[in-house]
């Protein structure tokens, strides 16, 4: 048996899913142990697209058990409609296959209404503005359940607890938003969430105790730098992306990578190319724009914002649950060290270099700068700690010379370049968008 986890070491949207669906073949149990609908995961089958938010990704192998985990912030009506849209493309969901904790906490309407409330408020204010949430009702659910007003899945599922909670929570939403909401109102809009959900209710914790023999797979959602704790507050999710928000002994953390480093929604991203502001008015490039562009980049013309549109277009860096443009940048090392360190990251996964394919030049941030002085690597936590003293960071670069393929030797003397920096092995390297398209080095479920 071995206890594996699947962590993102950026601000999410590394390409998490197709490595926790590749590991799934080799895994018994999938567990999605933290966040909610607001995280994406998707997998490309056979040219099909699947795209997973409350469901783990495992899900495409019907005869391994999948857990909705006791961290999550569990939609009914958007987790009922996924489901339904899976079965209805052919995916095997059943009980016998895919689970949701009890101890999970439910994000219902009022949820949402309460964090476009926030981020109204916050809209314009010096000392932050909006995070540039997802408006799923994500941060709301986590206070809630913090504040002791939250709703377990368990509870949701049972009308007479579920009744007497709603009463309870919406006296505290009505005064702070003064609506008015009704208990009877909400039993009634998800009634029918509740029946179809039922059959998947399961104690997680002691289901992991009684398959203690199994290889379990630990999937996480968003990345590193989204963490409530650890991440680049208040520009994060409201839950533990990172090993904390496990809870189990871990035999390999794997930390996933893209070749480059995207983000999106507000907060500083040090290597970033080009203007937050910008890129979120941004479309889709045409095929012929892109060429031209490419050309551009490699005559050394190109501005930081026409090469972050360009990583854009070609990355297809497009929200899988919203659809907003990422902020795209160079690969950032000082931060996936950070990574490394926060979750006891054993091994690398790197995705997406077929991205930099034909470009003539690539870089690496080997190191930050702040007021013109280096700053030393055991500084670096405190520094993106501090929300002003991070948004004041300069990336120093080293230049590479770029590739044509992934079969071109100067991408394996940028990996090697990245291991030799981050000091931890690369155990998987993804070589394109299909589920095959994939290199292991390091089996992470043989203990050593």
């Amino acid at each position: 048996m071995a206890m594996v986890a699947v962590i993102g070491m950026q601000w999410g949207d590394e390409g998490k899913g197709k490595i926790i669906d590749f590991l799934a073949r080799r895994a018994d149990i999938i567990e999605r142990y933290q966040g909610g609908d607001n995280a994406g995961h998707t997998i490309w089958l056979h040219d099909k697209k699947y795209v997973f938010h409350s469901t783990p990704s495992g899900i495409l192998y019907p005869e391994k058990y999948n857990i909705s985990g006791d961290g999550m912030y569990f939609n009914p009506i958007a987790a009922m409609k996924e489901i339904k849209e899976l079965q209805r493309q052919g995916v095997e969901i059943s009980p016998k296959n895919y689970g949701i904790s009890g101890y999970a906490h439910v994000t219902l309407d009022y949820h949402k209404d309460y964090e476009q409330f926030l981020e109204e408020l916050m809209d314009g204010a010096r000392a932050g503005g909006k995070v540039e949430s997802t408006k799923k009702g994500i941060g709301p659910t986590g206070s809630f359940k913090m504040n002791r007003v939250g709703i377990r899945f368990a509870e949701f599922l049972d009308e007479e607890t579920f009744g007497q909670a709603l009463e309870r929570v919406l006296i505290y939403t009505n005064k702070t938003l003064g609506t008015d909401y009704k208990a009877k109102e909400y039993l009634e809009q998800y009634r029918e969430a509740r029946e179809f959900l039922k059959p998947f209710l399961m104690d997680e914790r002691t289901y992991i105790r009684q398959h203690g023999e199994k290889n379990i797979l630990f999937e996480g959602a968003q990345g590193t730098f989204l963490d409530i704790d650890y991440g680049s507050y208040p520009f994060v999710t409201a839950s533990n992306p990172t090993i904390k928000g496990i809870g189990y002994p871990i035999d390999h953390v794997i930390g996933v990578a893209k070749a480059y480093i995207t983000r999106v929604g507000a907060g500083n991203m040090p290597t970033i190319l080009g203007d937050h502001e910008e890129t979120k008015k941004q479309s889709r490039l045409l095929p012929e724009e892109y060429v031209g562009m490419l050309e551009k980049i490699n005559r050394g013309e190109a501005t930081d914002a026409e090469i972050g549109r360009y990583l854009r277009a070609i990355g297809d860096e497009f929200g899988a649950t919203t659809g907003r443009p990422r902020d795209c940048g160079w690969f950032d090392v000082p931060l996936i060290i950070r990574a490394r360190d926060i979750s006891f990251v054993d091994s690398l996964a790197i995705t997406k270099g077929d991205v930099l394919n034909g470009m003539k030049e690539v870089k690496i941030c080997t190191e930050y700068k702040l007021d013109g002085r280096k700053i030393p690597y055991e500084k670096i936590g405190i520094i993106i700690a501090n929300r002003r003293l991070f948004a004041q960071v300069e990336p120093i670069y080293q230049v590479m010379n770029g590739w044509q393929s992934l079969d071109d030797t100067n991408y394996d003397l940028y990996l090697s370049e990245i291991k030799r920096l981050v000091g931890i092995p690369i155990s998987i390297i993804s070589t394109g968008k299909e589920r095959d398209n994939i290199n292991m080095i390091i089996d992470p479920f043989i203990k050593r």
